[in-house]
């Protein structure tokens, strides 16, 4: 399933409560992320760290 955010403060609410486990899925997240300029983020640390950092 993919999720898209409108907003950056949308995309670092969601990452949290991923990285907390209140997901409400029965499984683990696999989080992959792209930058803006084209770079692939692997893992919920890196994601949510580019994230905040607006890239």
């Amino acid at each position: 399933m993919e999720h898209y955010f409108t907003t950056q403060q949308g995309a670092i609410r969601r990452l949290i409560d991923i990285r907390r486990g209140a997901t409400g899925t029965s499984g683990p997240s696999i989080v992959v992320g792209k930058r803006k300029d084209g770079a692939e983020v692997n893992g919920i640390s890196d994601v949510l760290s580019s994230v905040r950092a607006g890239r």
